[in-house]
């Protein structure tokens, strides 16, 4: 939606058109309220973070669900809507994690007041790549409706897409906004109080003149896991799954704990099979 409608955005902009950055016109504008004091990101624990996995075992053992598609394109649009909406789960948690991080401490640990901007830099580039994957996603969704696959599922809100979209555009093209002149909505020159990257908020991230909500991001999220669900036939196991421990990359200091199974390993063929049914 167009950020200039919101009232938040509208106080924004007048704060940023009072703030200088040379000292003395901050010394001059002094007392200056950031924006960003709270990270409303609704959790999205309630959904499992590597469908990926449950697609290579359908594909290895036994055979796809009856609901997914067997050849291509469908095969392809699938497994990267799976992989899309993995990806948009862990960036997304990613991104609450460092802008949480960044107004309280890890783990809620109280920390000196200072300037630690690296973890906002982090949850901005994790958000870009939430809203990148979420369109992606949402046109393998819409590719599979039209093979006649997923029909039933309920329909997304033209608006929430457009809000995706847009930004997406803009995150891609940012470049051309900030050198090139157009007349197409997401080529358009960024104006000077409109932010020419991704800027995090209470509730919302914004750039340019467009924004959307955190919980319209989640919203969209589990349209495109629902789907999922619908053409697999099952849900995935269990009711939460907290996005800490699912997260991609798992380091072990020392020896990896033993776990059921541990010391079973696959064969070569069947090691090459998993990775290829990622892509092929």
């Amino acid at each position: 939606m167009r950020s200039e409608g919101h009232p938040s955005c509208r106080c924004a902009s007048a704060r940023l058109r009072r703030y200088r950055l040379s000292m003395a016109d901050q010394d001059e504008e002094q007392p200056f309220t950031p924006s960003l004091t709270e990270a409303r990101l609704p959790s999205v624990d309630h959904m499992f973070n590597q469908g990926m996995l449950n697609v290579i075992l359908d594909r290895t053992f036994g055979g796809p669900p009856a609901g997914v598609p067997r050849e291509r394109p469908g095969v392809g649009l699938f497994n990267n809507l799976v992989r899309l909406t993995d990806k948009a789960l862990r960036e997304y948690d990613a991104a609450r994690f460092e802008l949480i991080d960044y107004l309280r401490g890890r783990d809620d640990i109280p920390r000196q007041r200072g300037v630690r901007t690296s973890p906002y830099i982090r949850a901005v580039d994790h958000m870009e790549n939430v809203i990148s994957a979420l369109a992606r996603g949402l046109s393998s969704r819409a590719r599979l409706q039209a093979l006649g696959f997923g029909r039933d599922a309920p329909r997304i809100p033209a608006a929430l897409q457009q809000d995706v979209v847009r930004l997406r555009d803009m995150i891609e093209h940012a470049d051309d906004r900030l050198t090139k002149g157009s007349t197409r909505p997401s080529r358009q020159p960024f104006k000077d109080q409109e932010p020419y990257a991704v800027r995090l908020e209470n509730d919302w991230a914004w750039m340019g003149d467009w924004k959307i909500d955190y919980r319209d991001l989640v919203t969209l999220i589990t349209y495109l896991y629902e789907f999922i669900e619908l053409l697999r036939g099952v849900k995935a196991a269990g009711q939460d799954h907290p996005q800490s421990v699912t997260r991609t990359t798992v380091t072990f200091i020392g020896t990896p704990p033993s776990q059921p199974g541990a010391n079973m390993y696959g064969s070569d063929y069947l090691w090459e099979l998993s990775r290829q049914s990622v892509s092929h």
